[in-house]
């Protein structure tokens, strides 16, 4: 007997990139098990992010989810908004910025000792991601 299988592209995409980000914000809220620390400190801003040896997919999720969404013609209203929260560090409190931070250090560990941080509108536009530059330059994010 034949045997079809489909797998629709759009929505594997989007669940992926649900699944990164998800993962990457529940990396933030239970860091422990310290194995590798880096300091990120930027505008006076300091916070130190431990990588984790139980979570096995962190280094796929934040390296991995904006390529996810950037295949998307139109990304599903849930992602916009969890990538728009993790990107408003200019409207942050500091559980919002410590989130962006963490990511940050996460997908480049050379940012740490005093390097100074690109700001969110620089990751944004360097993933292709047209719809969040639009967002953060009408919110007057910083260039």
């Amino acid at each position: 007997a034949d045997c079809y299988f489909h797998l629709n592209e759009v929505l594997a995409h989007a669940a992926i990139a649900h699944a990164c980000l998800n993962y990457c914000a529940q990396y933030h809220a239970t860091r422990q098990d310290a194995r590798n620390v880096t300091v990120i400190e930027d505008a006076g801003f300091k916070h130190t992010v431990r990588l984790t040896s139980n979570m096995v997919l962190l280094d796929y999720s934040v390296k991995s989810w904006m390529y996810h969404i950037r295949v998307l013609t139109t990304p599903p209203v849930h992602l916009v908004h969890l990538v728009e929260d993790l990107f408003r560090i200019h409207k942050a409190d500091n559980y919002h910025k410590i989130q962006f931070y963490t990511w940050a250090g996460l997908y480049n560990p050379s940012y740490k000792n005093n390097q100074r941080l690109p700001q969110p509108l620089c990751f944004a536009s360097e993933f292709g991601l047209t719809w969040l530059v639009r967002t953060l330059l009408q919110e007057g994010a910083d260039i």
